[in-house]
Order: C-alpha cells, then structure tokens, then sequence
C-alpha cells in the first residue's frame, strides 16, 4: 500500500509541475511586469517603457484626485432609454438601493425598448453631444462609493455593438471599413475595463464583497493577448495627448466646492501632475492625425456620428454601476476627441471650454487609464508570485520524494 501511495504521488507531482512548466526560469508567466521595451507609441514620441516609468510617478497623486470632494460625485441621467434591445436586466447603485452594488436576482427589473438606432447626422457637433452628457438634472453618484469593480455583468453584447459601428466611409469609397487606430483605441478602452474589473473583484457567491486582485481571469480576458496590452498603452497614449493639449483648461480650472481645503488639494495635485507628465510631443497636430486617422478632417462628421452611437448605446448597459462608469469614460473620451480636433494647438488662444461634470468624467477617465497601466504589472507580478509558491514547493520537495520513493522500494523488496 505505502510503495503505491508514494508512486501515485509523485506521479501527480510530476505532472503538476509539467503542467506549469514552471521549472523553467523563461516561462513567460514567471515574467513580474509586462514587456513594454518593444514597443514604440508614435503618437506621443515615447518607447512603452518610459510612458510605463513616467506613469508610475503620476499613479499615486491621480489615484490621491479622484479622492477629492471636487472628484467624487458624478452627476449622470439613469433615465435615458435603450435604443437597441428589449427586456434587459439592471442592478443598482448603492447610493440609490443596493447596498453592495451586486447584481443579483433580488434586484432585476426589466425594460421595454425600441430597436431604433441613430442614423449618421451630418449636423451632429461634439460641443451638442457632449452638453446632451452634461445633465442639469439626474442622478449625483459618489464615485468612492461606486468604486469601479467586478459586478458579474456581462456586456460583451454592447462591446460588439461598439466594435461593429467603427466602420468609415473615405472620399471614393463605396463601402465602409474600419479605422484601425480608432479600433485599437476602443479595444485599449475595453481592455481597461476589463483590467479594472479584475483588479477589483469580489467573488459573488462569498459572504463579504471584498475586493482582491484576480489574476485567473484577466489574463485569460487581457494579460494572455500581446495586442490588447498593447491597445491599453495606445489607448492611455492618445488621452495623455488630449491631457498635454488640454494643460491651459486643466490647471486654470475653477475647482470649487464647499470645501476649501480639498479645493486647495485639488489645485496642488492637478499642478504636480502636469510638473512630471513626459514633455509634449514635438510633432504636429498634421503629424497626429496622419497615425490618428479617424482625426482627419474629411472623416469629422463620421466620427461625431460614431461617437454619438456609441454614447448612446451606453444606455443599453443594464447593470447601474457598469452604465455610470461607461458613461463617465465615454463622457471623457468624447471631451479628450473635442481636444484632439481643435485646428489651433494652443487651446489657450481658442474658446474652446470644459464644463464641470466634463472635466470630471476627462480627468477620471485619464485616471482610470492610468490605473490599468499601473494595475498590469501588479497582475504579473501576483501571478509570478502564486506561481512561484509552486516552484518553492517544487524545490523542497525534491529531496523528500526521493527519500519517499527509495524507502518505497526497499519495502518493496523486503
């Protein structure tokens, strides 16, 4: 009996450790921080690694804003109707019912919607979508509150949508195509997502809500796939350009609430996150837009118009928290296109103008941006980490099987 239990397992054992592979020092899951050397981000005339190091230095004080009574509440309309699909499920907020923002069966209502979806609109202007996202009346949401987490939604449903509208007609073209700097810039956005919502997880079927890193199921969504670490850098890389450009509006703000310390506070991070932000790019908005296609301006309307889809079909995300923060990001992309579209470089010399809950949901998506990058290594590090208990385990055990499997075998011939 002992000869076969020690046999079966060291057999186990030595399958475990084929499966991992984790003998092996060049494992790329033994990797603690992903590979960015290799990658060059033309937009911003920057290598992966040095936006990745300039990132780190600017995590903390904007992870400190967002902590700001200036950055804490969102005001967002829950209101505004779906205008794809019918018979969606929502879950709540907690400042408005739950108080775990879960979705569970408790709190699933349902919606009828129509299936009508907006048409191109050759006289849609981003200044009138982006007023129509600013609400004078709805809903005030406490961002830390609501953090950004894993709810168990899935709205794989609405990303398709999203990825399906990127498709633009150029000047004698018959059919449409996709703009593949726009595509890489949506897919860097979901992968933030995605990033985010593993990063904060919580087991639905626990007891508590906590929220723990969850390597096991970003990297099958993120961390597995090169291109899509790859599009979170460029995604990040465009909104740093929209941040740099956008430096008169940013720090000449007006961040006013009823607490002037925090208001103080404010001003001082927002001044020593620009203080270390990478130098401005020496190359052209001309040079921009000839990598940023969807930026040229024969294709401004059909951008507009896209945009203006996709803000749209943000209504269709049923879970509430999932919607506040869609809408918040989406909010501050189109803030960061009415940017990057601006002819005149200097935005100081335009009247070009940034309202309240806009500067909010730009900044707040910049930060979550910025996040991602950070939260990617950290993901590495803690898969290295987990892994690396198995090869410790692995190592002290070696001689202990031996010693089983030899003793095994004088017993054996005993």
């Amino acid at each position: 009996m002992w000869p076969t239990v020690v046999l079966c397992f060291a057999m186990a054992f030595a399958v475990t450790a084929f499966h991992l592979n984790i003998g092996n020092q060049t494992d790329p899951r033994l990797q603690d921080r992903f590979n960015a050397s290799s990658m060059s981000l033309k937009t911003l005339c920057v290598q992966g690694e040095e936006l990745r190091d300039k990132n780190k230095e600017i995590f903390k004080a904007l992870t400190e804003l967002e902590h700001t009574k200036y950055f804490t509440n969102f005001m967002l309309n829950f209101d505004i109707p779906c205008p794809r699909w019918a018979k969606e499920k929502i879950c709540a907020l907690a400042s408005r019912t739950s108080p775990d923002s879960k979705c569970d069966d408790a709190e699933l209502n349902y919606y009828e919607t129509n299936n009508t979806v907006q048409e191109n609109n050759q006289n849609l202007d981003l200044d009138t979508i982006l007023k129509g996202a600013d609400p004078a009346q709805g809903d005030l949401i406490n961002l830390l509150n609501n953090p950004e987490a894993y709810t168990g939604y899935q709205g794989q449903k609405v990303w398709n949508a999203v990825t399906e509208e990127n498709c633009f007609r150029k000047p004698q073209q018959n059919s449409c195509s996709k703009d593949q700097s726009l595509d890489r810039l949506i897919s860097g956005f979901h992968s933030s997502v995605s990033t985010h919502l593993s990063f904060k997880y919580a087991d639905p079927h626990a007891a508590s809500h906590k929220y723990t890193p969850n390597f096991q199921i970003w990297f099958p969504r993120v961390g597995n796939y090169q291109e899509r670490i790859e599009n979170l850098y460029f995604a990040y890389s465009i909104m740093l350009r929209a941040i740099q450009r956008a430096e008169p509006l940013v720090r000449n703000f007006k961040y006013e609430t009823d607490d002037k310390e925090s208001d103080q506070k404010t001003k001082t991070l927002i001044n020593k996150i620009y203080d270390k932000l990478l130098p401005k790019c020496s190359q052209s908005l001309a040079e921009d837009k000839e990598m940023l296609t969807f930026l040229a301006p024969e294709l401004r309307s059909q951008l507009i118009s896209y945009y203006n889809n996709i803000t749209s079909m943000i209504n269709c995300v049923y879970c509430e928290k999932c919607r506040m923060y869609g809408k918040l990001q989406t909010y501050g992309l189109g803030t960061a296109l009415k940017i990057l579209l601006q002819e005149e470089d200097d935005l100081s010399k335009t009247n070009v103008k940034i309202a309240p809950n806009e500067m909010i949901a730009f900044v707040g998506f910049f930060t979550r941006l910025s996040q991602s990058v950070y939260f990617t290594d950290e993901l590495f590090r803690l898969r290295r980490e987990h892994l690396g208990s198995y090869l410790k385990f692995i190592n002290n055990s070696k001689s202990t099987i031996a010693a089983a499997l030899r003793k095994s075998v004088r017993e054996a011939r005993a």
